[in-house]
C-alpha cells in the first residue's frame, strides 16, 4: 500500500475477487468472519456467548466445525451470508468471497435480487418490528440496497435499535464504531498481554471493551506466553451528520488496537469497534469505500 491519505470516495465499479492464491475455503472465510465479529461480540452487542473461544480461533488461525457453529449464532449477520451465497450458487455461506461481500463488499452483492432481499427482510423482521418501523426498511431493496454490513447498520440498526444489550452512547459515535471503516496506520506501539494471575487487563483491551476479559484465553495459557498486540494510531474519515445527512468527516486520527494481525505504518486496515479486523488490499479498500458510501446515500433518503 502506498502512503497516500485516504482518497475521496467516488463512484467506480466494484473490483472482482482475485483467485491468485487459490480458491477461498470455509476455513479462511470463517476466520475472516470471526475477526470482523469479535469486537462487538466481546462487547456483548451481538452473537453468542463465546468471545473467548472466538478469540482462541483467531489467535491460532485455525477453523473447525466448532467455530462454524459459533458463527452461525450471529443472528444479525448469518442470514445475510446465506442470502448472498444462495444468490451466487455458492453452497457454503462461509466461503471467503461471501464473507468478504458482507463485511467489505464485492460483486457478489449485485446478484442478490430485489425480490429475495425484500422477502428476507420481511420474514426476519415483520414479527419483531411494528408496521411503522417496517415501512422504512422494506422499501430499501427496491431503492438498490444490498445485504452489506453498512446497510444493516444504517438502515436496520439505526431505525430499530436491534442490538442485543443496547448501547448507551451518542448515536453517531455508535454508527462510527459499528460501521466497518478503513484507516491508514500512522503509528504503532507493541505491548504484551499479561498472564499473571490468569488476568488479561492491558489498557489496550480496555480501550476496546471498557471492561477487561474475565480471564486469559486458553490459547495464551497453552503457550504460557503473553501475546504481542499493537496499539495503533490510524487516520480515517469519521461518520458525521452534515446538514442533517450522513457524511464522511474530515480526515482525523483515532487510537485503536490490533489483536490478530501486525500491520505496519502506511498499511490500510479495516476497523470495527476499535479493533483492527484485517489489512486491506487496494481492491478491498476501494470496495469498502464504494459500498459504504452507496448505502449512506440510500440511508440519507429517509433521514
Amino acid at each position: 500500500m502506498n502512503a497516500e491519505i485516504l482518497q475521496p470516495l467516488n463512484k467506480i465499479q466494484s473490483r472482482p475477487f482475485n483467485f491468485a492464491h487459490g480458491r477461498p475455503n470455509s476455513g479462511q472465510g470463517s476466520l475472516l468472519f470471526a475477526k470482523y465479529a469479535f469486537a462487538p461480540n466481546k462487547l456483548r452487542y451481538c452473537g453468542p456467548d463465546g468471545n473467548r473461544d472466538i478469540f482462541d480461533y483467531c489467535v491460532a488461525e485455525e477453523s473447525d466445525k466448532g467455530l462454524i457453529e459459533l458463527l452461525k449464532g450471529f443472528e444479525g449477520a448469518f442470514p445475510y451470508l446465506q442470502l448472498i451465497a444462495k444468490a451466487n450458487k455458492i453452497k457454503d455461506p462461509f466461503d471467503e468471497k461471501v464473507v468478504e461481500a458482507y463485511w467489505i463488499g464485492n460483486d457478489l452483492l449485485k446478484n442478490v435480487t430485489t425480490k429475495d432481499f425484500h422477502e428476507q427482510l420481511k420474514n426476519r423482521f415483520s414479527k419483531k418490528l411494528s408496521p411503522n418501523l417496517m415501512k422504512w426498511i422494506l422499501p430499501k431493496p427496491a431503492e438498490g440496497a444490498k445485504p452489506h454490513h453498512s446497510f444493516h447498520v444504517l438502515d436496520v440498526y439505526t431505525k430499530t435499535g436491534l442490538i442485543r444489550s443496547g448501547i448507551k452512547t451518542n448515536v453517531m459515535e455508535t454508527v462510527d464504531n459499528c460501521l466497518i471503516l478503513p484507516g491508514r496506520v500512522v503509528k504503532t506501539k507493541n505491548e504484551k498481554l499479561k498472564t499473571k494471575n490468569y488476568n488479561l487487563k492491558p489498557k489496550t483491551i480496555d480501550n476496546l471493551t471498557n471492561q477487561p476479559f474475565d480471564d486469559t484465553p486458553s490459547s495464551i495459557l497453552r503457550t504460557g506466553q503473553g501475546r504481542p498486540i499493537n496499539q495503533l494510531t490510524i487516520q480515517y474519515h469519521p461518520i458525521i451528520l452534515k446538514e442533517g445527512k450522513l457524511a464522511f468527516g474530515e480526515l482525523t486520527t483515532k487510537e485503536v488496537i490490533s489483536l490478530f494481525i501486525n500491520p505496519k505504518v502506511d498499511d490500510y486496515v479495516s476497523i470495527h469497534w476499535g479493533n483492527v479486523c484485517d489489512e486491506l488490499t487496494a481492491r478491498q479498500l476501494k470496495n469498502l469505500q464504494i459500498w459504504t458510501k452507496y448505502h449512506m446515500e440510500i440511508a440519507n433518503r429517509t433521514i
